[in-house]
């Protein structure tokens, strides 16, 4: 069962729910590029420096699980996650992204 915040009425859940389904429908690679973020192709992988703490090939994103992964400081996970470490936004500002906002909206998920 999906987590929500604590506190959360059931309408705000849905709507939660329904924003987080949003926001995983952007293509990882996809938020990658429009970043600006350059990463080398190599099979189902993408991979190259590091955005937040360098290296030559310790950031990877898997284009067929949509998770990425930095063997150097141990930041993983999906989309969402990908954004929360990008911006260095918690939990509980993840909502208010202007990255995935904009992604989704102009991805038309």
């Amino acid at each position: 069962m999906p987590r929500t915040p604590l506190g959360m009425s059931s309408n705000a859940s849905s709507a939660y729910d329904q924003w987080r389904a949003k926001a995983r429908a952007v293509r990882i690679e996809d938020e990658i590029e429009r970043r600006g973020i350059p990463l080398k192709r190599v099979g189902s992988e993408r991979i190259g420096p590091c955005p937040k703490c360098g290296g030559d090939d310790r950031f990877s994103i898997n284009t067929s699980k949509q998770v990425f992964n930095c063997r150097g400081c141990g930041a993983r996970g999906d989309v969402i996650d990908l954004v929360m470490f990008l911006d260095s936004v918690g939990f509980r500002g993840r909502s208010r992204l202007k990255a995935i906002r904009y992604s989704v909206t102009s991805s038309g998920a």
